[in-house]
């Protein structure tokens, strides 16, 4: 796993490019002053973990399922035009189909 650069890092890398640039920025406002901040002390606080539940939902179970490739297919095709994952996409209509009272 690659390592995220530490702001000291990135910092650096956009001094040495600045350096190198020997014409001034085109159409650009730069506050060049903004380099001269020490950001090496400044500390990293990691983004909080996502939760593993989302909230106001149950714990989710694995399981294994067969299900026709052309349905797979087509749920995969509505999945990326809702710009979704297409097992919560299954998750849901899931859910939606199991709230909805069938004639006995």
């Amino acid at each position: 796993m690659k390592k995220k650069p530490t702001p000291a890092e990135i910092a650096a890398v956009l001094q040495r490019a600045l350096e190198a640039w020997d014409e001034p920025l085109p159409d650009l406002d730069i506050d060049r002053s903004i380099l001269d901040v020490d950001v090496s002390a400044m500390p990293y606080t990691p983004p909080p973990p996502r939760p593993l539940i989302t909230p106001g939902c149950s714990k989710t179970q694995k399981i294994s399922i067969r299900i026709n490739s052309g349905t797979l297919a087509a749920i995969k095709r509505r999945a990326r035009e809702l710009n979704t994952p297409y097992q919560s996409l299954i998750n849901r209509q899931l859910r939606d189909a199991n709230a909805v009272e069938l004639p006995v």
